[in-house]
């Protein structure tokens, strides 16, 4: 068995599979290197020796193309607007949660208490609904709250999604990627206020 490289195909070649013709560039390369070469994360360089053998140098760090810096770059910020999902919205003076359970936990009040005037207090067998919000106070909710943070929570996901999508397009029209900043501009949560959530 010989393995070769082709620095014009740039890729091996294992002479056992029967190719019709092999690239007239075909260097045999030893197949301890050629493993290396495979494993190795940052990528590899092939030197035609002249006799028609390849050495093999592995690199220590590969250069980064624009193509996968960009996939980086656009993975950092969806993942950035995803936890600013979480990040809670302003509504009446208190910060609300945002999260998850939280969002259907405003769903499920909304549909219970469909009936209630706007500025009625919601009651559970008579008692006023307490409300912990993101900073630890407490508050007695009306419909008009549930319906106003539900509205806030639509809104923030509507601008977080806006301005990432702004990012990527910026950043695919930008040269220089090395200096190109994506935290900055996005809707206010309260981690913005306190430096994380709670």
């Amino acid at each position: 068995m010989s393995i070769l490289y082709s620095p014009s195909q740039g890729g091996f070649f294992d002479d056992r599979l029967g190719y019709a013709e092999l690239p007239a560039d075909a260097l045999v390369i030893d197949e301890a290197d050629w493993r290396a070469a495979i494993d190795c994360p940052d990528g590899f360089d092939v030197t035609d020796r002249g006799d028609g053998t390849g050495a093999v140098r592995l690199r220590d760090k590969a250069p980064v193309s624009r193509v996968q810096t960009l996939v980086r770059i656009t993975e950092a910020i969806k993942m950035l607007r995803d936890e600013r999902k979480d990040g809670g919205v302003s509504v009446g003076g208190y910060w609300f949660h945002s999260d998850a359970a939280s969002r259907i936990q405003y769903l499920g009040l909304l549909e219970r208490i469909k009936d209630l005037a706007p500025d009625e207090p919601i009651r559970f067998d008579g008692t006023p609904l307490q409300w912990k919000t993101m900073d630890g106070r407490f508050v007695v909710l009306t419909r008009g709250q549930v319906s106003a943070i539900a509205a806030a929570i639509a809104e923030l996901d509507v601008r977080l999604f806006a301005h990432a999508e702004s990012l990527i397009a910026r950043a695919q029209a930008t040269e220089d990627l090395a200096s190109f900043r994506y935290t900055d501009g996005w809707p206010q949560t309260a981690s913005d206020l306190t430096g994380e959530t709670q």
